[in-house]
């Protein structure tokens, strides 16, 4: 498989009740160069977000990673970096939404600016 162009990671504490609108709004992406790593910092919501996660697999693959102990923000985003495989990443609040084709705009850009390193959606 090639390599992802995007990883969509996402930091998971807690806001489990967000996560599905999220999830959906990256499976209606027309852009599918793309991975999804979620990392569920030991919240008090870790099985109801472990549930959604798991009634998302067959329609998304996800990366699903339960942290052994709560790491915290900045720690736990380190951890999705380290586990990310795409050319550019894409930090996902697990109560945001990607609005529709905003995959495929992104990718336009970064690839008409080849010296870009980092964006803002």
């Amino acid at each position: 498989m090639d390599k992802p162009f995007f990883s969509i990671c996402i930091p998971a504490y807690n806001r489990a009740e967000f996560l599905p609108a999220l999830l959906e709004s990256i499976i209606s992406q027309d852009n599918t160069s793309y991975e999804v790593i979620i990392a569920e910092d030991v919240s008090p919501e870790r099985l109801t977000i472990s549930e959604i996660v798991n009634s998302y697999r067959q329609r998304l693959d996800i990366k699903f990673i339960l942290n052994d102990c709560n790491l915290g923000y900045d720690k736990n985003l380190q951890n999705l970096i380290a586990n990310a495989e795409g050319i550019y990443i894409l930090f996902m609040g697990n109560d945001d939404l990607l609005a529709y084709n905003a995959l495929s705009c992104a990718h336009s850009a970064l690839i008409a600016n080849p010296n870009v390193l980092a964006a803002g959606l």
